[in-house]
């Protein structure tokens, strides 16, 4: 597989997996309500198979795309910024594999540290790759600068809500019951949509980017 598709099916296979995991919670009636966290709906039925089987394949996807992309680029940027990046593209991709066989439902503290593997990997492979590459694509660092603004500004504004429904609510915390902050939490899952458009977004971007980078291997 060239590194272009490679890239590409690394955001197809994830916007194929979420949104179809998630209508097929919400049609099965197993959904509590809506808007719901994107990882409620690894839930056990069909959707679950979907949620964990596509999640798991596209980390291992990922762990790849971080790999290929040091592995091609790294004569083109800032060596240290480009291997840190790689590194937080392997963790991004390794934390989804795993979060993918921990459900919230029967492991949320295992659920919760891969989750944020994710989310602070992600953005650390974005942020580091946009820093190191400042001669590529410019479409692509344009796309990314957006998608790294959105990435902050969702990930603080679902870290604050599900901190204001805690203090609202204390006892929804332990044992977990988001019926209970349900306004809270359909605010909060608004922003993780946003959130996962975002990461998707800054992977769409390292695709231009390889554009770039192949057309300069060529010329030389």
């Amino acid at each position: 597989m060239n590194d272009r598709l490679l890239v590409r099916v690394g955001w197809v296979l994830p916007m194929i997996t979420i949104p179809l995991a998630m209508l097929i919670h919400v049609i099965s009636g197993n959904a509590r309500a809506f808007p719901i966290f994107i990882s409620e709906s690894d839930y056990p039925g069909l959707e679950r198979l979907v949620f964990t089987t596509g999640l798991a394949v596209t980390g291992g996807i990922l762990v790849a795309i971080a790999w290929r992309l040091w592995e091609r680029l790294r004569g083109q940027a800032k060596a240290w910024l480009l291997a840190i990046g790689g590194l937080a593209g392997a963790l991004t991709g390794s934390s989804l594999s795993i979060m993918a066989f921990n459900d919230m439902y029967d492991h949320i503290d295992m659920h919760v540290i891969t989750a944020l593997g994710v989310f602070w990997g992600g953005t650390a492979w974005a942020l580091c790759f946009h820093l190191s590459l400042p001669n590529l694509n410019e479409k692509g660092k344009r796309l990314r600068k957006w998608a790294l603004i959105l990435v902050f500004t969702s990930i603080i504004s679902m870290t604050l809500l599900m901190r204001l429904a805690f203090d609202a609510v204390p006892d929804a915390r332990e044992p977990l019951d988001l019926n209970a902050v349900q306004e809270y939490v359909a605010w909060a899952a608004l922003a993780e949509y946003a959130l996962f458009i975002a990461l998707i977004l800054c992977l769409i971007s390292f695709e231009r980017d390889l554009i770039d980078s192949t057309n300069h291997l060529s010329e030389e």
